[in-house]
């Protein structure tokens, strides 16, 4: 399990070295930098929790336990995200910063890329003949 976070752990820090590092040029933009650090850390931990059901779901014989699994992770990541979502613009009001939206966004497609990916290999690492 160790290996597979470990693209989705560097992209977690990149990102929150990136909004580090560049702290004044994101103020200058007008873009909350608190925002996108809560929205990265978010999507890690929903990216976590999903390669742990797919690690799960790899180990089982039956193919069809990982299609479910990266279905309900997708739920999951869903909910969670149109939760959050809404707390956001609850807590916001007016003052809503469309920037830092988009970043989000942006980053939840890296991470999405992240997850296929790592699903992808362990679904490779399954014999042709698992479930017959």
């Amino acid at each position: 399990m160790g290996k597979l976070i470990v693209p989705a752990s560097i992209v977690f820090v990149i990102v929150n070295c990136i909004v580090a590092l560049f702290r004044n040029r994101i103020d200058e933009l007008h873009i909350d930098r608190t925002v996108i650090l809560a929205g990265n850390c978010i999507l890690y931990v929903l990216v976590l929790i999903s390669l742990t059901l797919h690690y799960r779901a790899a180990k089982n014989e039956k193919p069809s336990v990982l299609v479910r699994s990266i279905m309900g992770s997708m739920l999951i990541k869903m909910l969670a995200i149109g939760i959050a979502v809404l707390v956001y613009v609850k807590i916001t009001k007016e003052k809503r910063d469309i920037a830092a939206v988009a970043s989000i966004m942006g980053l939840y497609l890296i991470y999405l890329l992240i997850e296929i990916k790592v699903a992808l290999q362990l679904n490779k690492k399954q014999p042709a003949n698992a479930g017959n």
